[in-house]
């Protein structure tokens, strides 16, 4: 890739670390119209990618079944619990 396309792509594309990043904060908080740009970007291009979200959310959806299903605990994260998933999201 030349350095003038390179320049262009750097800040639109993402690694995949980021991207699956991106599909899990999706499920706790919208995200920015730029993150949404980049994340459908990315996952136009790595089926690894999509696989992971299709995963996700068949993960998570089964998950939340669960707990509905079975009334063991209250399964929506509380407000410091979601800040710290995101807090380790943005670090990856």
């Amino acid at each position: 890739m030349n350095k003038k396309m390179k320049k262009i792509l750097t800040p639109i594309f993402l690694p995949c670390i980021k991207a699956t990043g991106l599909i899990e904060k999706k499920e706790i908080v919208s995200l920015t119209n730029l993150e949404k740009i980049r994340l459908k970007f990315h996952l136009s291009m790595c089926n690894a990618c999509s696989a992971y979200q299709n995963q996700s959310k068949i993960i998570n959806k089964t998950i939340q079944s669960w707990f509905v299903n079975h009334k063991k605990i209250n399964h929506t994260p509380s407000k410091v619990r979601k800040a710290r998933i995101l807090e380790i999201i943005e670090n990856i």
